[in-house]
């Protein structure tokens, strides 16, 4: 007898549930409308896709004086990101990997474009608190786009990986 009021509580939880579920509705109500026919909408001139990405056309090299800083804005932004103008090969801008096997904190910041220079301390902060062996997957870019790019991307037409600065 003494599990008898728990066993009721649970039957009465569980009527409630039911009763609840049955989402009541027995009264009159307006009939519903008859179904209708879709209709497609006239042909209309395809309008060009946008491209999904924005790169910012106003960067700076994180480290001015760095042996790639005369390139990298002629080979991450003014290209496009498919690279469509050639004027910049590996022999330009080289892979990091091509450079070095285990490259440097400072190596990858020479190979970055920043929009606004809190950027460039960001990255190097976030990089730093990260294991060193982390710098090796910089070994399969050309350079590092950091600003308000959305989305964030890597394109193998520049070669290189375009960070939006929200992740930082």
């Amino acid at each position: 007898m003494a599990g008898m009021p728990r066993l009721r509580g649970v039957f009465a939880a569980c009527l409630f549930t039911i009763v609840a579920g049955c989402g009541g509705g027995g009264g009159s109500a307006a009939p519903a409308p008859p179904p209708t026919t879709l209709t497609p909408d006239p042909p209309t001139a395809p309008t060009p896709e946008p491209s999904p990405f924005t790169i910012p056309r106003a960067v700076a090299p994180a480290v001015a004086d760095g042996p790639w800083a005369d390139v990298l804005v002629r080979c991450l932004v003014d290209p496009g990101v498919d690279g469509a103008n050639g004027s910049c090969t590996t022999a330009t801008l080289p892979l990091l990997g091509q450079e070095t096997d285990a490259p440097t904190l400072d190596e990858v910041m020479e190979r970055v474009l920043v929009a606004e220079p809190w950027m460039a301390e960001q990255l190097r902060s976030v990089l730093q608190r990260l294991p060193p062996e982390t710098l090796r997957l910089f070994r399969s870019v050309t350079g590092v786009l950091v600003g308000p790019v959305r989305p964030s991307f890597y394109t193998t037409g520049t070669g290189a990986l375009y960070l939006d600065s929200l992740y930082l």
